[in-house]
């Protein structure tokens, strides 16, 4: 499989997706209590390790055959990617100066990015791309 298709179905594995949750959460906490240069360590360094180590070893051919990957393959899209990383910002934002809204906002924008395609299905696909 070349890279490119293991970076895509890598984000799914839960392994991946339970490792990037848990540096988001966490690295939220060291913003709200000002300690940046734990806040970005924990935000930056697990993800980045755990996708390293799982593109060098792993075979995500499962994944690309599920109905995951199919939905993956044609919603995760190099803007929505985007979107998800943006997300990031207003979260750090509003652990940094105490607005949850603004946690709120960027949690709803990460969201939008992983869920798009099951909001707005492509005309002409009753299944969403999940069959």
């Amino acid at each position: 499989m070349p890279l490119h298709e293991k970076q895509l179905y890598h984000q799914v594995h839960p392994l991946k997706l339970a490792t990037d949750i848990t540096a988001q959460v966490v690295s939220l906490y060291f913003f709200w209590t000002h300690t940046i240069w734990l806040g970005v360590l924990t935000m930056l360094l697990p993800p980045i390790i755990i996708s390293t180590i799982m593109l060098s070893t792993m075979n995500f051919s499962r994944i690309k055959a599920s109905a995951v990957g199919r939905y993956l393959k044609w919603s995760m899209t190099p803007a929505m990617e985007a979107l998800r990383l943006a997300g990031t910002l207003p979260m750090v934002f509003g652990a940094w100066f105490h607005q949850p809204l603004f946690i709120i906002i960027g949690l709803l924008m990460i969201l939008f990015g992983w869920l798009r395609g099951l909001i707005f299905p492509r005309r002409g696909r009753t299944d969403a791309g999940l069959a």
